[in-house]
């Protein structure tokens, strides 16, 4: 039987010289291998291009003093208003003996949590801090 498997042209040809059957559909899967990751490349950048955009024209109020907590699932920042000790990042940092004293908020990444369902209000949604250019 051929072997059916998206690999690069170079692999089938060591394939076949080592005396193995290589099917031809295995060159149309690696074809929609790599157009499939060259589109998701091209969604990505998409997806950051107007990201960028939407932060440079109108940018989130930030706070004067904040930590920022980028890439976190909403299970690093979620806290049942019934439990009454949270174990997520934010609040281990805000319990946290090397953290900045002088925080105002916190703010985070993740854009699934909707402000009411925290209960704390110290803790917001920012999709991307903004420095000051006095900071640069």
């Amino acid at each position: 039987s051929k072997i059916i498997y998206p690999m690069p042209p170079v692999w089938r040809l060591i394939i076949q010289s080592e005396g193995y059957k290589v099917s031809k559909v295995s060159s149309l899967l690696w074809f929609i291998y790599v157009l499939t990751h060259l589109c998701y490349g091209f969604f990505f950048i998409k997806q950051n291009i107007i990201n960028l955009k939407s932060t440079l024209i109108k940018p989130s109020k930030m706070p004067e003093n904040y930590v920022y907590f980028n890439n976190l699932g909403i299970n690093q920042v979620y806290c049942d208003r019934n439990n009454k000790t949270c174990h997520n990042i934010v609040s281990w940092y805000q319990k946290s003996s090397v953290r900045i004293k002088s925080i105002d908020k916190y703010c985070h990444s993740v854009s699934q949590l909707e402000e009411d369902a925290l209960s704390n209000e110290n803790i917001m949604y920012v999709n991307s801090p903004i420095l000051p250019l006095s900071k640069f």
